[in-house]
């Protein structure tokens, strides 16, 4: 085991600190949460590569566009979060960490009133629209259709907003593996239903009506996990205009950030469906969708820190705060640079495979998708981590205004290029402010040299993106290009070779991770030794 002022860091991180709050200065929470996260993404990941093509297949290429386009549609509704349920995770780490359990009575009274209304008004607002829907879209006889999906889709996001206050206790307590096992479980439950549902002859309608009767027990169960945890410490407390306000004011500035990634994402798919023929939807769809899994797969443990970070600022912890920042760029940064080149080398014969009939241009959109992300993956990491010590506003000014401009260059490379063309579009934002801007003021923040902050956090990924690099086109050369269930086997070959070679270089250099790695070996062998 290393010595030395780092590793008593990682001791120091292991062990509780402050009132109440001591599920976010654990190691042992930390680890526990990333696990089960994993294991939450890995079946959530199973079940879709079951469910897209089946609705592809079942429905076609129109009416699986018209469900990636009115699911959008609803998702917008969400904007009625206004960025407060971060602001709760955010306010109650901080919060926990000095043991203030009255006010943390204040802050879910203010929360749960707040989203009470927004649900109200998610199905208002919707219902306001409703009769504008053939206007906006080329609907043809789907228009009655749209109608009642869409009505049904607020209700969904109502169901979400309720059951925001309940997630963000169990989130910001520290305890994120209790509601990430909820809502696996009900997840899979959900999915598992649509795939009968549409099997059986369902159409786009029965895919919203069982998602919004999954959204309302899965709220129902995250409300009775929070009550367990009484985080409050059984005090009772009313709602404040001074609380609220203080919730706008944060949650605003995040709002700010989630509107530009409407306008960079999620509008590109209404890009698309106004320039393009609908069917052009389902290329876009298909390859950012390997992008999401890229993402959802190198940012399922580092998603986890933020009430980490605003726990340990509520303590003024700064160089907890760049290890925990550093290890994040570096590990999502690894994972991300493996399953880039996995796709790159082998994206063809894998939609192939997951496919059967792949619509022109989502191979294109795949490459485009997952290299934008690759640059964007640092500011992904320093969002999480100004979001954690509350520092969004420089944040949330940037990406608005470099969204804003993107909007125009994906109409035009849209009109250009395609499906493909938002993600042109896009890049400059992602090469700019993610990749440059963003850790440049987290550098700042910390007060570390970016050089140290190149030495620790870039470095692996660099190394991961060499050695991955070298092994797909080792074995492309080898095999050349399959589209059979052997281009499944190239590409894990790619991940465990990786692996291999990083791993054990990465725990043996870095205290924390050695840790992290006795900690998972001591729960699969009790002993901490090999059996005799």
């Amino acid at each position: 085991m290393p010595t030395g002022p780092r590793s008593q860091r990682a001791e120091q991180v292991a062990a509780p600190a402050g009132p109440g709050g001591s599920a976010n200065a654990s190691l042992a929470h930390l680890v526990r949460n990333f696990v089960t996260g994993y294991a939450g993404l890995l079946s959530g990941v199973l079940l879709s590569l079951f469910l897209t093509p089946i609705v592809l297949r079942h429905l076609g290429a129109a009416d699986y566009g018209l469900w990636i386009l009115l699911t959008s549609v609803s998702g917008y509704v969400g904007l009625l979060d206004a960025g407060v349920s971060t602001a709760v995770v955010q306010t109650l780490a901080r919060r926990l960490a000095t043991g203030a359990q009255d006010e943390v009575a204040v802050l879910l009274a203010t929360a749960r009133r707040f989203f009470l209304v927004s649900s109200l008004l998610a199905v208002a607002v919707t219902g306001m629209v409703l009769p504008f829907v053939g206007a906006l879209f080329h609907l043809g006889r789907a228009e009655d259709v749209a109608r009642w999906c869409l009505l049904i889709g607020s209700a969904t996001t109502a169901a979400g907003f309720m059951t925001s206050v309940p997630r963000a206790t169990i989130y910001g307590s520290g305890r994120s593996y209790l509601a990430t096992m909820v809502v696996t479980v009900i997840g899979a439950l959900t999915q598992g239903v649509q795939i009968m549902a549409v099997e059986l002859g369902g159409g786009v309608l029965v895919l919203f009506i069982v998602s919004g009767i999954g959204a309302a027990v899965n709220w129902v169960a995250l409300l009775w996990v929070a009550r367990t945890l009484e985080v409050d410490g059984g005090a009772r407390r009313s709602a404040t205009w001074s609380e609220m306000r203080a919730l706008l004011r944060f949650g605003g500035r995040t709002a700010l950030v989630q509107i530009s990634g409407i306008l960079v994402l999620s509008l590109d798919v209404l890009v698309i469906g106004t320039i393009c023929p609908i069917r052009d939807v389902a290329p876009y769809d298909l390859g950012v969708s390997t992008s999401r899994f890229v993402r959802s797969v190198s940012t399922a443990a580092t998603a986890q820190t933020l009430p980490t970070y605003a726990h340990f600022s509520a303590l003024g912890a700064r160089e907890r705060q760049f290890e925990l920042f550093s290890r994040g760029v570096s590990i999502a940064g690894c994972i991300t640079a493996t399953l880039v080149v996995t796709l790159i080398a082998f994206g063809r014969g894998i939609l192939h495979v997951w496919l059967g009939h792949v619509p022109p241009q989502t191979y294109l959109v795949v490459l485009a998708a997952n290299l934008v992300f690759m640059v964007q993956l640092p500011g992904n990491q320093a969002y999480v981590f100004l979001l954690g010590i509350g520092r969004t506003r420089l944040v949330s000014r940037v990406a608005l205004l470099l969204a804003v401009g993107n909007v125009g260059l994906s109409i035009l490379f849209t009109i250009l290029l395609g499906p493909v063309g938002p993600l042109v579009g896009n890049a400059p934002q992602y090469l700019v402010v993610d990749f440059v801007v963003l850790p440049l003021v987290c550098c700042r923040l910390l007060q570390v040299p970016v050089a140290r902050y190149a030495k620790e956090a870039l470095a692996a990924p660099l190394a991961a993106l060499l050695v991955s690099g070298a092994v797909a086109g080792l074995l492309w050369l080898v095999a050349g290009e399959v589209d059979s269930a052997w281009v499944l086997a190239e590409a894990a070959a790619v991940g465990v070779i990786t692996s291999a070679v990083l791993v054990p270089v990465l725990v043996t250099r870095d205290p924390v991770l050695a840790e992290v790695a006795g900690r998972l070996r001591r729960r699969v062998l009790p002993m901490g030794e090999l059996p005799r």
